[in-house]
């Protein structure tokens, strides 16, 4: 697959097994990152969201983590090329064996969401698209202990993922704070973009749909306008 340009950097996933889509670009393009000051991209891939976040926010400070190989490759060119050069501090292990020495006041992750009863043939995008129970639990686990008080976890799931992904984030202390719900076409439901927070109280929960393409297939007015300032293929009318 080509490089996937964007305005102001440049996507290479010659080497890594999940490449830049339609969800990647949305999920990017909604997260908040202004305000903030330290953010964890967990499973980076290539580092699209951490380029995406760091556009919105050039003060941002980003630890991205990613364990696969291939995927390092990737993430460290696009991160080397692009013009936030000092945003960027890139680790290759595992995020549950990885010892951090900071709290993070955004985290931000597009996780595995297959679970195993859905196995890839390729083994790169099996590891990066496979979860399991324990997984879960461990994210959310691994995730309150780095995240700041008044710090947010923001993730996209498969829509029918929410309700257990949901689950294992209230047992360890997380409050929904705000659900986006996507939809690939009106009707289609595909995925969930669910926002976190550890605070005891949470004020004014959100719940908000978002189309990505109309009937026609053509996409969105607000999906247009959402990505318009990532890239131009898109020209708004």
């Amino acid at each position: 697959m080509p490089v996937f340009k964007f305005k102001k950097f440049t996507i290479h996933q010659d080497s890594t097994a999940l490449k830049v889509g339609t969800d990647a670009m949305v999920f990017g393009a909604l997260i908040e990152s202004v305000g903030h000051k330290h953010c964890l991209d967990i499973g980076t891939g290539t580092g699209v969201l951490s380029l995406m976040v760091t556009q919105k926010n050039p003060c941002l400070s980003v630890t991205a983590i990613e364990i696969d190989e291939c995927a390092i490759e990737d993430a460290t060119l696009n991160f080397k090329n692009t013009a936030f050069k000092n945003s960027f501090h890139l680790i290759k292990n595992d995020y549950f064996l990885h010892v951090f020495n900071q709290k993070f006041d955004l985290i931000i992750s597009n996780p595995p969401f297959f679970n195993d009863s859905f196995p890839s043939p390729e083994h790169g995008r099996k590891v990066a698209r496979n979860f399991n129970a324990n997984f879960v639990d461990n994210f959310f686990f691994k995730s309150s202990d780095l995240i700041s008080e008044e710090g947010r976890l923001w993730i996209i799931l498969p829509h029918d993922q929410l309700e257990f992904w949901d689950m294992m984030a209230s047992k360890h202390g997380f409050k929904l704070v705000k659900k986006r719900l996507i939809f690939g076409k009106p009707k289609k439901l595909i995925r969930s973009i669910c926002v976190y927070s550890k605070k005891s109280t949470v004020l004014n929960y959100m719940e908000e749909d978002f189309c990505i393409r109309n009937m026609d297939g053509n996409y969105t007015q607000e999906y247009i306008e959402l990505t318009s300032d990532f890239h131009d293929r898109i020209p708004i009318k």
